[in-house]
């Protein structure tokens, strides 16, 4: 093991079985007993795990966030009394998992090797931030129909587009895709010309094959037949999407609501995905097993929860949907459902039209955290 971790307790004893199963595991240790023995450690050892014992502390939560921000490189562990730790306030906290006292064997080794893969993610995170070329990608997805996916895509692109970035919306729901409907474009060419025509041609230009939208965003559609979408492979996808990373800041997708290898290829390379979700239970019961789908193949890491069209609904709050998905919501939208089917079907970004409603200021400041300004977000 060459992952170093830190433990830091006012009481040693309490933390005996953790220490001995660090210890079994050939961890090399630091002990700590003081915040500045912390933060000391941890400006100095980059790649760090951190097990903090908050049940001595009245501000637990509040210092580990401090932490997570300060190093965000580290692996934080919160340690306390089972029925002390609160796993949705920890990941609120921005660590990174929680221990008890009293954990058993087994629940100790399967956090250390969480902990082993978390770096490992982060060295083949390195390594393919310095091949891939500037653009940044951002995939919505749902298990469900009618979330709200296509919506989201429009508006935030739109939105983005305004702050002079430079911004792209793949449509990946090959069959049945709705993006050029919804910026009220008729496409002349699509995804499945440029396979057809382009494909491996050298100094491709991609600009024949997309629609340049008034809101300067640039549209790829999707074929024009759903049987077009056969001759679509995942080297395509993949293709494609490195391409448009060459050429603009921000690359949206947008996918059915099913899994494809098509949607795999876009999770895979994408930067954050955009996960939406109503507050109904079948939603909320497909998407659990969509989160544990991509759990299995190393890509939650990625996922942001979007509680779409977000109202009072009796027995299920926003900390229900959290303690399901065992992930807090990132951003929630407002249920405008009547006014943003209008904006639809006039073929208009709501977020450009309305830009004062709530349903785009929540747009708004999705957008912001996602390109990570402190600054407010105005339409132009």
């Amino acid at each position: 093991m060459t992952t170093q971790v830190l433990l830091y307790t006012q009481d040693p004893t309490k933390i005996k079985q953790i220490h001995d199963s660090l210890i079994n595991h050939n961890y090399f240790l630091f002990f700590a007993n003081k915040r500045e023995e912390i933060e000391i450690v941890l400006k100095n050892n980059r790649k760090m795990a951190l097990l903090l014992d908050i049940n001595e502390m009245n501000d637990g939560y509040q210092y580990c966030e401090t932490l997570s921000l300060l190093y965000p490189e580290a692996f934080i562990i919160l340690v306390g009394d089972e029925q002390e730790l609160n796993l949705i306030n920890a990941l609120r906290s921005g660590a990174n998992d929680v221990l008890s006292y009293t954990a058993e064997e087994d629940a100790i080794v399967e956090v250390l090797n969480r902990v082993e893969k978390h770096f490992k993610l982060k060295e083949t995170q390195a390594m393919n931030k310095e091949q891939d070329q500037n653009g940044l990608v951002i995939t919505a997805c749902s298990t469900k129909g009618g979330v709200g996916k296509t919506t989201l895509i429009v508006n935030l692109a739109s939105v983005l587009s305004n702050e002079n970035l430079k911004v792209a919306v793949l449509d990946l729901s090959l069959q049945f895709g709705d993006v050029s409907l919804y910026y009220d474009v008729k496409p002349k060419k699509t995804i499945y010309e440029w396979v057809k025509e382009e494909y491996g041609v050298p100094n491709t230009d991609l600009s024949k094959y997309m629609i340049k939208h008034s809101s300067g965003v640039d549209i790829f559609p999707a074929p024009i037949r759903p049987e077009f979408s056969e001759a679509i492979t995942e080297e395509h996808i993949h293709d494609l999407i490195q391409q448009c990373r060459r050429l603009y800041d921000y690359i949206l997708i947008d996918t059915p609501p099913y899994l494809t290898e098509h949607t795999l290829i876009s999770l895979e390379k994408s930067n954050e995905i955009l996960l939406m979700t109503f507050m109904d239970l079948p939603t909320l019961k497909n998407n659990k097993i969509f989160i544990e789908t991509l759990e299995a193949l190393n890509l939650k890491y990625k996922v942001r929860i979007i509680l779409n069209r977000y109202y009072k609904v009796k027995g299920i709050h926003p900390e229900t949907v959290e303690k399901i998905f065992e992930l807090p919501i990132f951003a929630q939208i407002p249920n405008k459902e009547k006014d943003i089917t209008a904006s639809i079907n006039e073929g208009k970004p709501y977020a450009l039209t309305n830009p004062n409603s709530a349903f785009s200021k929540s747009i708004k400041f999705l957008a912001r955290k996602l390109i990570g300004s402190p600054n407010e977000i105005n339409i132009k």
